[in-house]
């Protein structure tokens, strides 16, 4: 009777096997194209980026070459004009205008000290 049984169970025909297979291959394909797709994208993308690197040196390259020119032959004009005056960003970083000297104005009285500490009286 197992025998029976056995022999029966291996005698089963493979209804829908080919289904899971062919199932199984659409979905290999179908992940195989995303990972080709994201692969485009981002080569593309990199592609981009350094065409426009490539274009601003490209034309930096030429403005430096323009300008040598025009040095070199002695013919050398400004023409940039603005209508507007340059804004600067204030960074709170104090500018130092002219010589920097040893002695420095004691900052609660206002009267000149020398370069060594002489706020501490004995």
């Amino acid at each position: 009777m197992l025998l029976r049984k056995l022999a029966s169970l291996l005698r089963k025909d493979d209804q829908g096997a080919a289904l899971a297979a062919v199932m199984s291959l659409m979905l290999l394909g179908a992940l195989l194209s995303v990972l080709i797709l994201a692969s485009v994208v981002a080569s593309l993308a990199s592609t981009t980026a350094t065409r426009a690197t490539v274009q601003s040196e490209a034309s930096a390259q030429g403005g430096v070459d323009v300008a040598l020119a025009s040095i070199t032959s002695g013919n050398c004009v400004s023409s940039y004009t603005s209508a507007t005056a340059p804004k600067y960003l204030d960074l709170g970083v104090p500018h130092v205008v002219g010589p920097v000297h040893e002695n420095h104005v004691d900052r609660n009285s206002g009267e000149p000290r020398s370069g060594h500490n002489d706020s501490r009286k004995h």
